[in-house]
């Protein structure tokens, strides 16, 4: 793969993405795929990730999309986890909508 990420992964919680993260790793132990987080923490990213892969939660993806962390033109693969359940939250569903455009 590439540099800048193919795949983003999103998920209604930081629990659930650090799960669905645990079992990228694990499955891509043998690759040269590289994976990171979008999720909240206690330090700011400031520079642009290179990852294949990018999980987290709705809110810290739109975030690292609007300053470019993450480059919207890799991108080819987006994942919704518990889609039903993030659709029924109003907010959630928002989010999920903009970083589809």
């Amino acid at each position: 793969p590439g540099d800048g990420p193919i795949a983003l992964i999103l998920a209604p919680t930081r629990e659930l993405a650090r799960q669905i993260m645990a079992v990228v790793n694990a499955m891509g132990k043998y690759t040269p795929v590289k994976t990171d987080y979008a999720i909240k923490t206690e330090s700011r990213v400031t520079e642009p990730t290179s990852a294949h892969i990018v999980i987290g939660t709705p809110g810290t993806m739109a975030d690292y999309l609007k300053r470019r962390i993450i480059d919207p033109k890799t991108v080819k693969v987006l994942v919704l986890d518990e889609a039903d359940n993030m659709l029924d939250q109003e907010n959630l569903s928002e989010q999920c909508l903009k970083i589809k455009k």
